[in-house]
Order: structure tokens, then C-alpha cells, then sequence
């Protein structure tokens, strides 16, 4: 049913070495992700749209 999401997290925020604003942005991005899949399983037959 649902989609497996795949990230990439980069060895040195495994290793905490991001902190602040850099690590909020790494957050913010991860989410994207998320909430992208979220929606295609929501809507199997919708057209994904990259929005810039």
C-alpha cells in the first residue's frame, strides 16, 4: 500500500556534525520528501508537479 522512502542522509549529519541553521535545512528537506510521497499515495493516479 504504502511507498518506502528512501533518504539520504549524508555521513556527517549521521554523525551530528551539522548543527543550527544547516541542520534545520537538512530537516526541512527530509520533510519535503515526506509529505511529496504522503501525497502521491494519497492520490495514486495524481501528476507530480515540481514546483521551483
Amino acid at each position: 500500500m504504502g511507498q518506502e522512502v528512501e533518504t539520504e542522509v549524508p555521513r556527517a549529519a549521521e554523525a551530528d556534525l551539522y548543527t543550527g541553521e544547516v541542520q534545520g535545512r537538512l530537516c526541512a528537506l527530509v520533510r519535503a520528501q515526506l509529505v511529496r510521497v504522503q501525497h502521491a499515495d494519497a492520490a495514486p493516479g495524481a501528476v507530480q508537479r515540481s514546483r521551483v
